[in-house]
Order: structure tokens, then C-alpha cells, then sequence
């Protein structure tokens, strides 16, 4: 009787251990769930081309499968997707609601990943013209307080470097950005570090954007592995895309 009793509180024991197991692997699985993005675009005189990716989202592993992109262009092309309305020579580009995004829950938890990849946010911004413009990004919320951390950093260089009819992506190195699959030239060959975001501001209006295109990578990743993010949690930033002083 008494070893009876041992087997079936042995057996009670381990399908006790194998579902609270199944339970932390179902709770890690489902704590990060989604978030929903979107990026808005202040009206400009500038005339630029703007491409947008997402990479490292559980549905879009690297920008060179983004099927969720944003294209828009202003510079007097034939191609005005994205333009809403073009009134005295300003351009009224259409917010890129890229919706619900999910972090890739799809890695082994060892000592040196306990987090989810990043996702990352491209930018990339041709000015087309020989007029400097001013680009500054406005995030929504610090989110200091939140399970998200963000950092921004660039790259750029002038369009007869890199060639100034891109279609696509320019690759750029010296970062872990999964921007496998882009076939462009690289942007200077190199990758020109950290913006700043002080106050929920990115000011990049120290770039000298003549004939340039510039490569914003804003990259967001979990500090919490366990804290759930839903997907009403907003991620909004806008850019602002404007001519110099100097060019008014």
C-alpha cells in the first residue's frame, strides 16, 4: 500500500512539474504578444523620396521580404504613391499604419539571449534636390517607463556615391539590422553611430542633406521578457521633413 501510494504521488508529481512547465512555456510564449505602429509625416516643401521597412517582426524576418512597406515620393516623378493632396507646393504624405506587429517569440532562452530579437524601423530619405533640408523625429512617448527600449542611429552619403535612382533599399554595415537582401550600393561603406534622442526628439538637422539620402534605423527592443506588451500598445513617431532656413 505504501509503495502504492509513493507511485501514484511520484506520477502526481511529474505531470504536476510537466504542466506548470507547459504553462511557463505558454506564458513566455503569449507575455510579448503585439504591438500596433504607425509613422506620420509632417507636410513639406522638400522634395524627397521616402522608403519604409519593418525587419525582425515575427511576420517579417529581414526588410528584404517586407511586404508591409512604405513608399512615397514628391520630387516630380511620375510615381506619387503616398501623396494625398499636393497644394502650394506642399506635400501631404499619407501616415504608414503598419498595424499590429509581434515580436518573434521564436528563440531558444539561453545565458546570452534571455529577450526576443529587435525590431527594427528603416527610413530611408533621398533628397533629390540641392536644397538642404532639416529631418527631426518626434516620438510619441519617451517610453522610459515602459517594456520598450528604443535607440536610433543613421547612416548617409551623397547620391553620386551610392546612385541617386535607388528602387530599393541601400545596404549599410557596422550593425546587427537584418538588412539581408538588399543588392544597392553601401552607404559610404560604413555606419555612422547613434542619434540621440533627448526629450523624444532625433535631430538630424546637423546632416548636410544636399543631393543625399540618409538611413534612419530606429531600433526597438523588450527589456522584460516576462512583462506582456498588448497590441494597444502604441508605437508613433512622426517625421519632419523640412527646408532649411537658409533655403526659404
Amino acid at each position: 500500500m505504501r509503495k502504492h501510494y509513493k507511485l501514484v504521488s511520484g506520477i502526481a508529481c511529474i505531470v504536476l512539474c510537466v504542466a506548470m512547465i507547459a504553462f511557463g512555456v505558454y506564458a513566455a510564449s503569449t507575455s510579448l504578444v503585439k504591438f500596433n505602429a504607425s509613422v506620420s509625416f509632417t507636410p513639406s516643401t522638400a522634395k524627397v523620396k521616402i522608403f519604409g521597412g519593418i525587419a525582425g517582426s515575427k511576420e517579417v524576418l529581414n526588410v528584404a521580404d517586407n511586404s508591409k512597406g512604405y513608399y512615397a515620393n514628391n520630387s516630380g516623378l511620375s510615381t506619387h504613391a503616398n501623396i494625398e493632396k499636393e497644394e502650394g507646393n506642399v506635400a501631404t504624405f499619407k501616415t504608414w499604419n503598419y498595424g499590429t506587429a509581434n515580436f518573434n517569440d521564436e528563440y531558444t532562452e539561453t545565458a546570452g539571449q534571455t529577450h526576443p530579437d529587435p525590431i527594427y524601423f528603416f527610413l530611408q530619405i533621398t533628397n533629390t534636390v540641392e536644397k538642404d533640408v532639416d529631418i527631426t523625429i518626434n516620438f510619441a512617448d519617451d517610453y522610459s517607463d515602459s517594456n520598450f527600449s528604443v535607440t536610433c542611429s543613421y547612416a548617409y552619403a551623397k547620391n553620386t556615391e551610392i546612385g541617386a535612382n535607388s528602387t530599393s533599399f541601400y545596404d549599410i554595415t557596422g550593425t546587427d539590422a537584418p538588412l539581408q537582401g538588399t543588392t544597392n550600393a553601401k552607404i559610404n561603406g560604413d555606419y555612422d553611430g547613434e542619434a540621440t534622442i533627448s526629450n523624444k526628439v532625433v535631430d538630424l538637422t546637423n546632416i548636410d542633406t544636399t543631393l543625399s539620402t540618409v538611413m534612419i534605423v530606429i531600433k526597438l527592443e523588450v527589456k522584460d521578457a516576462d512583462e506582456s506588451i498588448d497590441s494597444n500598445t502604441p508605437f508613433n513617431f512622426t517625421v519632419t521633413i523640412a527646408n532649411t532656413s537658409s533655403n526659404n
